[in-house]
């Protein structure tokens, strides 16, 4: 036997011994850990090779991933920091091994890094450098994962990316409605001692009403533009996508309901209002009509049709119109919310008007606040 047929058996027995000592491992462990090393391994084998499947994945952990996380001071690491790091390395290391390390320049690519910029900037009047990394690094993996998609991304693996945005919409919507009916939730939550305010995996209603306030507008584009569609082919394969679309949109929106926040009611109702407006000189006129015939009905007191429960969740929050000081306001369950708005409203001008150009720091509202 030569010496290279004696090194190849050795690296031949070498790799049995690790595969079957991994194997052994995995065996005496308990099962949901063993299936999790598993599927990691098995995830980070494909998205090396293929660092789309990253971001299909990582589509799935913005909503999920919060679920375990790794708290290191004031950052915060789980599945969604992990999937842009090996998603990023991934596009890297291909372009390396290609040896065509390039990008294109993407419209969004100056404004991004003008911004970035002035964030770091910021950094030479920050209280808590923390704080500002962390918010850095969220906007360096912004501008990572936004030069990735535009160089990597084609038509077919957006249609993909598309899906999955609105099936994690769905899952999470499902998971809002069950927290309502079945009183899931902390007691801050509960709404007229029979439900639960929705609130999904991210632990309030309002992040949550934002998450699905920017995907429930893109399942109403694409159920409008599937309708067109069909209009205009009359192919048959278009119902399927109407009925996905729609069951998408109504879900998502009895979710949005479900949140009782009304900033996501509003972001949503603008949404809605301006998609249907720009979609011809007809549908922003019909729009504008509806928009002065609703303001007519209210000033003639339409609210009164509507419940009561509703009518002053918007209208709670007149008492305190005007420059309130919040020090001398007796703080009550009924007023907690539209109190803690407005201090943290009134704090945050005076930051803008003390540090009017660098600001407090980029991420450091939280421990400047104490001080305002």
């Amino acid at each position: 036997m030569t010496n290279f047929q004696q090194g190849v058996e050795s690296h031949n027995l070498i790799w049995l011994a690790v595969t079957l000592a991994a194997g052994l491992a995995i065996a005496l462990l308990p099962l949901t850990l063993a299936a999790v090393i598993v599927l990691g391994s098995t995830a980070f084998t494909v998205v090396l090779i293929r660092p789309e499947y990253g971001l299909y994945l990582l589509i799935l952990a913005v909503p999920w991933g919060s679920v375990r996380e790794i708290h290191l001071g004031a950052m915060t690491v789980g599945l969604t920091e992990a999937l842009v790091g090996l998603v990023l390395a991934a596009w890297l290391a291909r372009m390396v091994a290609t040896r065509e390390i390039k990008t294109v320049h993407p419209p969004l690519l100056l404004p991004l890094l003008v911004f970035l910029g002035a964030i770091l900037l910021s950094l030479t009047v920050t209280l808590s450098l923390q704080y500002s990394l962390k918010e850095v690094l969220k906007w360096l993996e912004v501008l990572g994962i936004y030069l990735f998609v535009v160089n990597v991304i084609g038509r077919r693996e957006a249609k993909a990316i598309v899906f999955l945005i609105l099936l994690a919409g769905i899952s999470q919507a499902l998971l809002g409605i069950y927290q309502f009916f079945g009183r899931v939730g902390p007691e801050g939550f509960l709404l007229f001692d029979r439900f639960m305010r929705a609130y999904g995996t991210f632990e309030q209603p309002n992040p949550y009403g934002g998450y699905l306030g920017l995907i429930l507008p893109l399942a109403y584009s694409l159920l409008v533009a599937s309708f067109k569609m069909q209009d205009a082919s009359g192919a048959r394969s278009w119902p399927f996508a109407i009925s996905f679309y729609s069951a998408a949109c109504a879900v998502m929106a009895v979710a949005l309901i479900m949140t009782w926040s009304r900033g996501a009611w509003l972001g949503f109702s603008a949404a809605f209002i301006v998609m249907n407006a720009v979609r011809s000189r007809r549908a922003a006129a019909l729009f504008a009509l509806a928009l002065i015939l609703l303001s007519f009905a209210i000033v003639m007191g339409g609210l009164q049709l509507l419940p009561e429960a509703v009518v002053q969740r918007f209208l709670d929050f007149l008492p305190f119109l005007g420059r309130v000081d919040i020090s001398r306001v007796e703080v009550t369950p009924a007023n907690f919310a539209v109190i803690e708005r407005l201090a943290h409203w009134q704090a945050g001008w005076d930051m803008f008007s003390e540090h009017p150009w660098l600001g407090v720091g980029i991420g450091n509202y939280e421990p400047v606040y104490p001080a305002y």
